[in-house]
C-alpha cells in the first residue's frame, strides 16, 4: 500500500521464488495508480493478490480489495501485516477479503499458494490463516508454529523493489546519499504501551525476540554489496543495541566492511564505549525513540521507564565521540496536555538532537494504550472510519489536548523548538527574559483565552522591537 521497502514482503518473495513461484511487487500509493495496477494485474495475471496493511491504510486497503474482486473476481485476495495479525477479525468487514494472514507468512503464505493450486478446497484449512469458504463462513485456523531459526530463511528479494524504484531507503534519512536497508532481528523486548510489539509478543509467545547470527547478517551485507548500489546502510532493527554480545560480534565483523551506517537504540542500552567502537567501525548518526519529554506521560502512560537524565546522558555520549542524533518524538498522547508537550519541547532543546521527528499518535488496536483510549471515550468505536493521514492527524478526542492544539504544535514544532534553544543559549539576563516571554507567548494554545492576544503581541513584537533597537543603535553611533 505504501512505496517504500518491505523487509517482510522481500523475504517472502525470496521463499515464493525459491519454490518455484512468480512474484510481482506493485506499490500503491494514490487512488490515481488503480489503472496501472490493473494493468499489472492483466498482465501478470497472478493466483493471489496480497495487500500489507496498518491499522490506519486498512480502510483504504479495503477499497484497493472490492476493486480489484470487481474486477478480477476468480483472484484470492489476502491480508496480512502487523494489523490482520493483532486483529484478524478485520476479515468480517468486507466480503473482499478472502483469507487473513497470521503472523509471519514465509512459510504459512507458501503452504497457503500450494493448497490453493490444488483447486480441491484445501486451502481453507491452511495453518495460519482465517479464510472465507464458498458458503462466506469464516475458517478460524490455528496459528502457525514461531518461526525459531531465523537463519535458516535465503536473503530477502529486493530485486521486487528494485523495479519499482523504491528500493532505497527515503532520502531525508540518509541525506541524499543512496541507502540500503537491512533487518537482522524479529521482535523487541520491552513493552511499551504505545507500540504493538506488546501485543505480538502474545501472539509469538516467549520466543518472540530473534537474531539472525551475525555471520547470517554479514552475509547479507556482502550479498546487497555485490548486487545493488549503496552509499549508507541502515539498520532497522528495533532496537539494534539490545543484544550486546550479538553486537559485539557484529561489530568485530563489520569492521572489515565500514560502509557508513545508522541504527535505532535505546538511551539505557548505550554507553560511551560503545559509542566509540560503533563510530570506528562505520555508524554515523544513532536515532533514539524519545516519545515525550514529560516523566510522566513516558514512563507511566506509555511504559517506557527510561528517565531524562539518562537521555540526557545517552545524547551526550553520542555527541561527544561525534555521532550524529536523531529524536523520534510523538504528540497527541492519551492525556496528554498542551503543559506537557511543552515539557517535551524544553526537554528537546536540552539534549540538541541534529535532526528531530515529530509524529502524531495513533491507536493501534490490539494495544494497551488503544484499550486505554476506549475506557476513557477518546476513541469512538467508529473513529477507525474516519480517513486520517496516519502520523499527521489525530483520531483522538481528549478534553485537555484539542484536534487544533494538537495540529498547532505540530505545524510549529521545530520553530518552538529553536525558541527554547534561544533561552538556553542567551547569556545576558535580558536577553534570556526577552527570549523566555517570546517563548511564553508562542506555546500558547489556539484553545486558551489568552492565544489571540499572545498572536497580536508577538506581531507587535516583530514589527516594533527590530524597528526600536535599530534607532538605538543609530542614536549610540551618534
Amino acid at each position: 500500500m505504501l512505496p517504500s521497502f518491505d523487509m517482510g514482503i522481500a523475504s517472502m518473495s525470496a521463499i515464493l521464488k525459491r519454490n518455484g513461484h512468480r512474484v510481482n511487487y506493485f506499490s500503491y500509493d494514490s487512488w490515481e495508480a488503480s489503472k496501472a495496477l490493473f494493468t499489472r494485474i492483466n498482465l501478470f495475471n497472478p493466483l493471489v493478490v496480497g495487500l500489507s496493511v496498518t491499522a490506519s491504510t486498512f480502510n483504504s486497503a479495503v477499497k484497493v480489495a472490492k476493486q480489484i474482486k470487481m474486477k478480477f473476481p476468480k483472484i484470492t485476495i489476502i491480508m496480512g501485516g502487523v494489523h490482520p495479525t493483532i486483529f484478524p477479525e478485520c476479515i468480517y468487514v468486507s466480503q473482499s477479503i478472502d483469507a487473513i494472514c497470521l503472523g509471519e507468512g514465509e512459510y504459512v503464505l507458501l503452504d497457503f499458494i500450494r493448497n490453493l493450486k490444488k483447486n480441491d478446497g484445501s486451502h481453507v484449512k491452511t495453518i495460519g490463516f482465517w479464510v472465507r469458504n464458498k458458503r462466506n463462513k469464516i475458517i478460524k485456523n490455528p496459528t502457525p508454529t514461531t518461526l525459531i531459526d531465523v537463519n535458516t530463511l535465503p536473503i530477502p528479494d529486493r530485486s521486487i523493489f528494485l523495479d519499482e524504484s523504491i528500493l532505497k531507503f527515503p532520502r531525508e534519512y540518509y541525506h541524499n546519499r543512496f541507502g540500503l536497508e537491512f533487518i537482522f532481528s524479529r521482535g523487541c523486548p520491552f513493552e511499551c504501551t504505545y507500540c504493538s510489539n506488546h501485543a505480538l509478543k502474545k501472539f509469538y509467545g516467549p520466543r518472540f525476540v530473534r537474531f539472525k547470527s551475525p555471520r547470517q547478517a554479514i552475509k547479507e551485507i556482502r550479498y546487497v554489496m555485490k548486487h545493488y548500489r549503496y552509499d549508507y546502510f541502515r539498520f532497522h532493527d528495533d532496537t539494534f543495541t539490545v543484544n550486546s554480545r550479538w553486537l559485539s560480534a557484529f561489530l568485530n565483523e563489520y569492521s572489515k566492511i565500514k560502509v557508513p551506517f545508522q541504527c535505532n537504540i535505546r538511551a539505557d542500552l548505550c554507553n560511551k564505549e560503545l559509542f566509540k567502537k560503533m563510530k570506528n567501525v562505520g555508524c554515523e548518526e544513532v536515532l533514539i525513540g524519545v516519545e515525550s519529554g514529560d516523566d510522566e506521560i513516558r514512563m507511566k502512560m506509555l511504559n517506557k521507564r527510561i528517565s531524562t537524565s539518562v537521555f540526557k546522558q545517552a545524547f551526550s555520549w553520542a555527541k561527544e565521540v561525534g555521532l550524529k542524533t536523531t529524536a523520534f518524538v510523538l504528540i497527541g498522547l492519551p492525556d496528554e496536555t498542551p503543559k506537557k508537550f511543552i515539557n517535551t519541547i524544553k526537554f528537546l532543546s536540552e539534549v540538541e538532537a541534529d535532526e528531530l521527528f515529530l509524529y502524531v499518535y495513533y491507536p493501534y488496536p490490539g494495544t494497551k494504550l488503544y484499550s486505554y483510549c476506549l475506557s476513557k471515550g477518546y476513541l469512538n468505536t467508529n473513529s477507525n472510519q474516519i480517513n486520517v493521514l496516519e502520523r499527521k492527524d489525530t483520531i483522538l478526542t481528549m478534553p485537555e489536548f484539542s484536534r487544533q492544539d494538537i495540529l498547532y504544535y505540530y505545524n510549529n514544532f521545530s520553530y518552538l523548538v529553536d525558541l527554547a534553544k534561544n533561552i538556553k543559549n542567551r547569556k545576558k539576563k535580558l536577553g534570556k527574559v526577552y527570549n523566555r516571554l517570546i517563548f511564553f507567548l508562542a506555546t500558547q494554545p489556539p484553545s486558551s483565552k489568552s492565544y489571540l492576544l499572545s498572536k497580536a503581541v508577538l506581531k507587535f513584537i516583530d514589527l516594533v522591537i527590530p524597528t526600536a533597537i535599530f534607532s538605538i543603535s543609530l542614536v549610540l553611533k551618534v
